[in-house]
């Protein structure tokens, strides 16, 4: 089992700019890039979960706070690295990536908590919907 990790890389693999949100902190992650947010806290006002937003879809993630399934839970270091994928799920990988990895490099190993899949999903068919 895993310590809960202070940070939460994600590495923005999906056709799309996303806006990540945890807790308080808000950043900007473009296409092929990562950014790092404090882990979410279970106590905080959000419950604990990430939120994903793109010019059409708002999704949100509550990411496990133990797991065992964590392929890399031994080199974590207090970080646990995500890929976001044009499926909209959150697929561990290495600990110390920052680039987007080959699907095919990481997919065999995704069980249990992973990938994450988001909570809830709402998308527009134009941005003046939102």
């Amino acid at each position: 089992m895993w310590a809960q990790p202070e940070n939460v890389v994600i590495v923005n693999n999906s056709d799309h700019q996303i806006i990540v949100t945890a807790g308080d902190e808000t950043v900007v992650a473009f296409q092929g890039k990562s950014i790092e947010v404090p882990f979410p806290d279970p106590e905080a006002l959000s419950g604990g979960k990430i939120k994903i937003e793109t010019a059409l879809c708002r999704l949100q993630y509550q990411l496990p706070f133990e797991s065992d399934n964590y392929p890399w839970k031994e080199k974590a270091n207090g970080e646990v690295a995500l890929q976001l994928e044009s499926d909209f799920k959150l697929y561990a990988i290495p600990p110390a990536s920052r680039l987007p990895l080959r699907f095919t490099s990481f997919a065999r190993l995704q069980a249990g908590d992973f990938p994450v899949a988001p909570i809830a999903t709402r998308c527009w068919q134009t941005e003046q919907e939102k």
